[in-house]
């Protein structure tokens, strides 16, 4: 029993040592169990630590941390244009999909992803944009006219979370269909669905994306249809998977889809040019699956990431009384200066000046830099012939996935100063060459060709937003 103690521990320690001696990343720093299994990130995910003990991992180890066995985390933003080159591959981290079919966020390589954004960016053009500078105005005085009706003129304490939501659906849908949600959804319950499927589902989906084998195991093949929701069915993403299929129902005509497009002189809501106009390099049409996909990502992702940031930006300004006291007194400056020009609408400044305000536009940027709508990190495939990430800290061959965290890069001391946890604006605007700079390595859109598509959109609604509100609060 003895002898057979020691050769199961011989056997055992050889294994060990042999994988260590073949394990390439063997000399990358990080915690001890994260270069053994991918259960420590999905055990650090579930209980919502993750992001923080990433960073409290690069504060012990240094720039570069082994977070999986085959997973390592940057906190240097010289390095995002060698990570995130224009070629890079993403992977399986973002397999969402329950079909098989990849949209324009599951694309893994840098060919299919071109295809599926260029068939569908034209909507998210700086120029189609400001096309619907009113339809955004007129959704937003609508919004803050529905809070103040229900909530501030009673003088009432209440819950805001949800707000944000509500606008960033209603103006999804505006562009998207062209009418409002309460148009759209009339009793209400696919909004409610709306903002409640991404947070019923959102823990497991980011488990699953550190353990795609066992997401292939559960939801491929017919096991899955068992598993994953279905349309129509009781759970808050079934009814909203119902919802879009209803949608994509509607505008659907009997006319052939040739892939060739209408022409038309007037504004065309958005799932019109993905069903009529939207084209591979073919000349093929959008599949349906693929509409779906892009939609459901429009549903789930669009929305999220504004109310994230028009919700954390107003936090973080009425926590500082300062800021907002600084805010206002720019925003009353700008108001002034239209009235002398006899603007007649006080009310909703055009974009482009809405762009040029300092001080708003550096607490907007401020909070995009703390609390960013994505925390997690972002991995792609290393190249072939690997990549070197300097002397000091070694080679990284072919195939290790590697990534970035907007939360993490946000609190570089290196880039933003020793105050890197404070919300102060007025960083950027101190120093402008620094900011500018800095502008280069702004992270929390996403970073280089696959930065997010919607994010001229994003910045108006909340450049827009945070300017009403403040003009609203005083």
């Amino acid at each position: 029993m003895p002898l057979l103690l020691v050769l199961t521990t011989l056997a055992i320690t050889s294994c060990c040592l042999f994988y260590w001696l073949r394990d390439p990343l063997r000399n990358f720093p990080g915690p001890r169990l994260a270069s053994i299994t991918r259960l420590y990130s999905v055990a650090a995910l579930w209980y919502g630590k993750e992001h923080e003990l990433i960073l409290k991992a690069h504060k012990k180890y240094g720039p570069v941390v082994r977070w999986q066995p085959n997973l390592l985390l940057v906190n240097n933003p010289i390095l995002l244009p060698i990570i995130y080159h224009h070629r890079s591959e993403k992977t399986p981290h973002y397999n969402s999909s329950t079909t098989g079919v990849e949209g324009i966020i599951e694309s893994k390589t840098w060919q299919t992803h071109r295809i599926a954004r260029t068939r569908i960016s034209q909507p998210f053009t700086l120029d189609a944009i400001l096309q619907d500078e009113k339809l955004l105005n007129e959704s937003i005085a609508a919004w803050i006219h529905k809070l103040d009706d229900e909530h501030a003129s009673k003088g009432m304490e209440f819950d805001f979370t949800q707000w944000p939501h509500i606008l960033g659906h209603d103006i999804n849908m505006i562009r998207l269909t062209g009418v409002p949600m309460s148009h759209v959804d009339q009793t209400g319950s696919y909004l409610m669905h709306l903002i409640k499927a991404p947070r019923d589902g959102a823990k497991m989906t980011q488990c699953l994306a550190r353990m795609p084998w066992l997401r292939s195991i559960l939801f491929e093949g017919q096991i899955g249809n068992f598993l994953m929701p279905q349309p129509g069915d009781k759970t808050a993403v079934g009814q909203v998977l119902q919802f879009r299929d209803g949608l994509i129902e509607q505008f659907c005509s009997s006319t052939e889809r040739t892939g060739k497009g209408r022409l038309l002189d007037q504004w065309v809501p958005f799932i019109c040019i993905m069903i009529y106009q939207a084209v591979n390099p073919d000349g093929s049409a959008m599949r349906t699956e693929e509409i779906k996909e892009d939609l459901t990502h429009l549903f789930f992702g669009g929305s999220e990431t504004v109310a994230h940031a028009i919700r954390a930006t107003i936090l973080l300004i009425s926590k500082n009384p300062s800021c907002g006291e600084k805010l206002i007194r720019e925003i009353n400056d700008t108001t002034n200066h239209m009235s002398s020009i006899n603007n007649p609408d006080l009310s909703t400044v055009p974009y482009n000046d809405l762009a040029t305000l300092p001080y708003l536009n550096a607490c907007i940027r401020e909070s995009l830099r703390m609390d960013s709508p994505v925390t997690s990190y972002l991995p792609r495939y290393v190249k072939p012939g690997g990549i070197h990430l300097g002397s000091n800290i070694g080679f990284v061959p072919k195939g290790t996935e590697i990534g970035c965290s907007p939360w993490v890069l946000g609190r570089n001391q290196d880039m933003y100063g020793h105050d890197a946890d404070v919300f102060r604006p007025e960083r950027f605007i101190e120093d402008p060459d620094r900011a500018m700079h800095l502008s280069k390595y702004d992270f929390a859109w996403g970073y280089g060709n696959r930065r997010c598509l919607g994010k001229i959109l994003g910045m108006m609604i909340l450049r827009k937003t945070i300017f009403k509100v403040a003009t609203s609060a005083q």
